[in-house]
Parts: structure tokens; C-alpha cells; sequence
């Protein structure tokens, strides 16, 4: 992914080591690094005046603001075990964030036979937290996190009302609307006026039958003109 001004102003592009390059006139001018841990996931230009924030970046388990220097202004954690999957800055007023599992659970972690009561025990507690937190991962998928951006830093947030389905892309629309495409083909568009988000229309892309609905894997606006 990649954020880019105009032609005298410095590019960026998130490799998947965790690395960020940062670029001016064809000539890299600053390597940094989100997290060594994982890929740089997804990007987002920002508006935070002269001095402030210019891109966000969505890592290993945070989101980062950074001038367009190449300076890092803030780290805003994901929830537990999660990272972030897609984001896109929403008429410079918010980010909207959509988070995924970070790691996978093993799935040898109960291939023993248990050989007596207590570890029947312990092994019912293990299978019933990892339930707890499958269901956790599975809610952050279907969910939008919106953040609160004031001159490019992060303020606050809130997420959004789960939809159905995971989310798979986001759009930025005009007149501060987000649009979000799920995993059955549906495309849900929010309003995001001021600091307040309401859900405004929700379309079928697809067929009418669930089982024959397909992933909307990316989104953009098209101009009228």
C-alpha cells in the first residue's frame, strides 16, 4: 500500500516485513518500521495541518500516525490478540478501522486425550475461553472502529453497530459517507457527520440467495463527471 501527495511531496509504501519506505522525487529519503511482527496491512492519508499527521499505518496489533518526515506521532493500540485488517480516513475528521485475529489458534492445542478428571477440567475451561474469544475476533470482524481524528491525532472511539457479515472493504465517499462491503456481497453506506456515525442504507449486490453471495473485495468512488 502506499499514500502519495503531488509530485513534490514525499510517497510512502508499507512492505510486508513491517517496514515503511518513505520516498521524494524517486529517491527513497527514510526507512521505518511499523512492527517487525507482521506486514504493514493498510494506509490512510490524513489531513492534520503544516505540522501534524499526514498518513496512518495499520499493523501487527496498532495503527501509528506519522508526518510526512517520517515521524511517528502516535500509537493506537488494536484490542487484545487483534490487528488491523482495513482503514481509510473519512473527510479528514475520522479513521475507520476494520480489525481481524492477529494469530490463528493452534489447532493441535487439544489433540491429547485427557487421562483424568482434572484435566478434563482444565481442558473444558481452555476449549471454553478459546470459544470466548473466537466469538470476540468473530464481532471485531463484522465491526467498524471509528476514530475521532482532532488536527490529525486521535481523540477518541467508538465502534460501529455489527453488521452480518465480516467486513472485507471500506470506501471514504463524499459528503462524509463510509461505505463498507462485506463477505455475502452486501455494500452498507454510513453517514459520519461532525463526530457521530449513523447507518443510512443497506444494499444486496448479489443474488438473494445467501449461499450464492460473493465477497466485495475492494471499493472506490467513481466521479460523475
Amino acid at each position: 500500500s502506499a499514500y502519495s501527495g503531488s509530485q513534490y511531496q514525499p510517497s510512502v509504501s508499507g512492505l510486508e516485513n513491517g517496514r515503511l519506505q518513505l520516498w521524494r522525487r524517486c529517491a527513497r529519503v527514510r526507512e521505518m518500521v511499523h512492527d517487525s511482527q507482521g506486514p504493514v496491512a493498510c494506509m490512510a492519508t490524513i489531513d492534520g495541518g503544516p505540522a501534524g499527521p499526514a498518513f496512518a499505518t495499520g499493523g501487527f496489533g496498532s495503527v501509528k500516525l506519522w508526518t510526512a518526515e517520517g515521524e511517528c506521532v502516535q500509537t493506537v493500540g488494536a484490542p487484545p490478540g487483534a490487528t488491523p485488517r482495513n482503514m481509510v480516513a473519512c473527510a479528514n475528521t475520522h479513521l475507520a478501522i476494520v480489525f481481524g485475529q492477529a494469530r490463528a489458534f493452534d489447532p493441535h492445542a487439544f489433540r491429547l486425550v485427557p487421562q483424568n478428571e482434572e484435566q478434563r477440567r482444565r481442558r473444558a475451561a481452555a476449549e471454553a475461553a478459546q470459544a470466548e474469544a473466537q466469538a470476540a475476533f468473530d464481532l471485531l470482524a463484522r465491526s467498524v472502529q471509528l476514530v475521532v481524528l482532532d488536527q490529525g491525532v486521535c481523540v477518541r472511539s467508538s465502534f460501529l453497530e455489527p453488521l452480518e457479515s465480516p467486513l472485507r472493504a471500506l470506501a471514504s465517499l463524499s459528503h462524509s459517507q463510509l461505505a463498507c462491503g462485506d463477505a455475502r456481497g452486501g455494500l452498507h453506506l454510513w453517514s459520519v457527520p461532525g463526530t457521530d456515525a449513523r447507518r443510512t442504507v443497506g444494499l444486496d449486490l448479489v443474488s438473494a440467495d445467501p449461499s450464492a453471495g460473493v465477497a466485495v473485495v475492494c471499493l472506490e468512488e467513481v466521479s460523475a463527471h
